[in-house]
């Protein structure tokens, strides 16, 4: 296992939960304007992801890339995972 460590941002106007590892990791939440670093574990050869609760209750998994630094916005309805550079 590596150890990444990842931070996300709520640009939203509500408090965002999400699933680090798409739920079998770390369960969380962020409200509006919070910020937080998270160090996770990921298996070898194994893309970590994110899972978004959405509004609507329905759940939206992305991948999360090189990036690092995240932030929750609304696009379209949808809460959506972006790079934050």
């Amino acid at each position: 296992m590596r150890k990444i460590s990842i931070r996300f941002t709520n640009e939203t106007n509500v408090t965002v939960i999400f699933f680090l590892n798409t739920g079998a990791g770390l369960t969380t939440s962020l409200g509006p304007a919070a910020s937080k670093t998270f160090s996770i574990a990921v298996a070898p050869g194994a893309a970590p992801k994110v899972a978004i609760k959405q509004l609507c209750g329905t759940i939206a998994s992305f991948t999360l890339g090189e990036c690092g630094d995240y932030v929750f916005r609304l696009h379209n309805g949808s809460i959506v995972n972006t790079c934050a550079a």
